[in-house]
């Protein structure tokens, strides 16, 4: 009996052992399918995040690229309307107005200058006109030009180079043309007997007409632009002021000066250039006509643009002996007490004489 009781003990405890080490690997086996389950949940979790990232950041790229052809839309939109606004005629219409313009106010200048010119003795007539500066124009065509065709000419160069002057010479035959139309221009182009690759290039180029057209368009820009090349022409006794001597430049020039604006003017010593009988008998009239309109500054020591001008307001200059300083002394021609420093300048007798004269003949009137 204690034998069969001790069996089944050991037997029971036999099992439990059995039972124990099944629950074990069973729980070993129990923990690890959830690890793995675990970690496929994370890493499938991971993955969603990321997708759900991935597809919020496609939602913003796609918002911003939107936005982005919205603007570019609108600036095609206002270009195309810009285009279709663009009316060449109107253009040069309204610049043909400025040079109407211009050459109207250069024709009132030139009968100002016509009614101050009485003296033709020491005076010849000082004449203006106005003139388009063609050759600065086409030097601003041939840069645009290069400006705008200049990846086309870097890629070509790659093959084959060329230099400016060529270039130049083969876009000039266009000035000679009276119907620059595309097919005429080819056709004196390939008639040009240069061999400059320049010739090849310009064929290739305007092998596409609308950079022929492109190119017509810089030269209406340039030749149409009558104020960035308008040139002023001065004439002193119907010859160009660039042959006429220096004392007739001079002449010409101070007289314009006095004459156009009504800004101050700071002319310094102008009797250094001109002849003193002009000073006297011509220049002072057209400074005492002109100074009712416009402040003058003369830095000189010629007496007639001091006294006969009628200076309002003058500064003596004088060097101390000690200090080696400048002192300036304000004064006018009335005033007695500096009247031997106005006498001291160069003719000053015969101006004070000429003034009294002047004022004398004033009063007998």
């Amino acid at each position: 009996m204690f034998a069969r009781n001790l069996l089944n003990t050991f037997t029971r405890l036999e099992f439990l052992k059995n039972l124990t080490d099944l629950l074990r690997v069973e729980s070993f086996t129990f923990h690890n399918t959830l690890l793995k389950l675990s970690i496929i949940f994370l890493f499938s979790n991971s993955l969603f995040l990321r997708e759900a990232y991935n597809i919020t950041n496609a939602n913003a790229t796609i918002a911003r690229l939107k936005a982005e052809v919205d603007s570019e839309s609108l600036l095609l939109d206002g270009l195309q309307k810009a285009i279709d606004d663009f009316n060449m005629d109107e253009v040069v219409a309204i610049c043909k107005s400025y040079q109407e313009l211009l050459t109207d106010h250069i024709e009132k200048i030139q009968q100002k200058l016509d009614k101050l010119n009485t003296n033709k003795k020491l005076v010849k007539t000082i004449s203006l006109k106005y003139d388009f500066d063609y050759s600065a124009a086409w030097e601003q065509i041939i840069r645009d030009f290069q400006r705008l065709f200049e990846p086309a000419i870097r890629q070509f160069t790659v093959k084959a180079k060329f230099d400016s002057q060529p270039l130049e010479q083969l876009l000039f035959h266009i000035k000679n043309m009276d119907d620059p139309s595309h097919d005429k221009y080819l056709e004196v182009l390939e008639a040009d007997p240069t061999r400059s690759n320049a010739k090849t290039f310009l064929k290739e180029l305007f092998s596409d007409p609308s950079n022929f057209e492109l190119f017509k368009l810089i030269i209406k820009h340039a030749l149409h632009d009558y104020f960035t090349y308008k040139k002023i022409l001065v004439y002193y006794d119907g010859k160009s002021i660039d042959i006429a001597s220096f004392g007739q430049r001079c002449t010409a020039a101070l007289v314009i000066l006095l004459l156009l604006g009504n800004n101050p003017i700071i002319i310094d010593e102008p009797e250094a250039h001109l002849d003193s009988m002009l000073i006297s008998n011509y220049l002072v009239e057209v400074i005492k006509t002109r100074k009712n309109e416009r402040q003058i500054i003369f830095a000189t020591h010629n007496a007639n643009f001091v006294i006969n001008g009628d200076a309002e307001l003058i500064h003596i200059l004088e060097v101390d002996d000690h200090t080696n300083l400048t002192i300036i002394k304000s004064t006018t021609i009335e005033n007695d007490a500096t009247r031997d420093n106005l006498v001291a300048l160069e003719g000053g007798h015969e101006a004070f004489q000429k003034r009294e004269h002047r004022y004398s003949n004033t009063l007998k009137a």
